[in-house]
């Protein structure tokens, strides 16, 4: 079986990650094996059109290479987002759930994924200053102080969303109009680092 190559650029953060010897990225999960053995990153396993070994013109097979993906699982990896300004590591299989809530992650815009009127994307550190550009009347409203709703009826399907600023904290609060249902509804969303959150209010409590 082909050994494949260490990234030395990552054994001094955890357990080596290898790279493909194909096209020399670090692996990521399945692992196929071809007939002779050799082992292919999930991508390039994925883009063999048609499917033989480029190292040795074989057939690739459905045989998984569980020893070199529980390797890969267990390595401590830094966050995709790192260039972004992410400084955390962790263990591969958790990458996943960090990066649903790394403050470094590309996210589109609230009201545009709920209403479709807004088409921006970008980091989430960077969502209060669009709102504020672009959407101020659903930016930073003060829920102590109450939130007027206008040109609503209780008799159509409605929704209204808006963006919460709280010290380093983002908030959505959601209100919803379901006729059908005869309900009203609010709903407050914490968007970001859940540690940090509780982290945080821990500390309060």
């Amino acid at each position: 079986m082909a050994k494949a190559k260490v990234n030395k650029k990552i054994a001094a953060v955890g357990v080596e990650l290898p790279e493909c010897p194909v096209c020399l990225e670090e692996m990521s999960t399945p692992i196929y094996q071809c007939l002779t053995g050799h082992s292919l990153c999930s991508t390039c396993t994925t883009n063999l059109r048609p499917p033989f070994c480029p190292l040795c013109r074989q057939a690739m097979t459905q045989t998984r290479n569980w020893q070199l993906e529980d390797m890969i699982e267990r390595a401590t990896v830094p966050c995709p987002n790192k260039l972004a300004g992410c400084v955390y590591t962790m263990v591969n299989m958790e990458v996943e759930d960090h990066l649903k809530e790394c403050i470094f992650r590309e996210m589109a815009c609230p009201l545009g994924a709920v209403f479709g009127k807004c088409s921006w994307s970008g980091k989430l550190n960077a969502m209060s200053e669009h709102f504020k550009e672009r959407h101020p009347d659903n930016f930073n409203v003060d829920p102590d102080a109450g939130i007027t709703i206008n040109n609503t009826s209780v008799t159509a399907d409605d929704r209204h969303m808006y963006l919460v600023a709280q010290n380093k904290f983002l908030f959505i609060i959601s209100f919803k109009i379901d006729t059908m249902q005869k309900m009203a509804y609010w709903a407050v969303q914490h968007i970001g680092n859940k540690n940090l959150l509780n982290s945080t209010f821990t500390r309060y409590m």
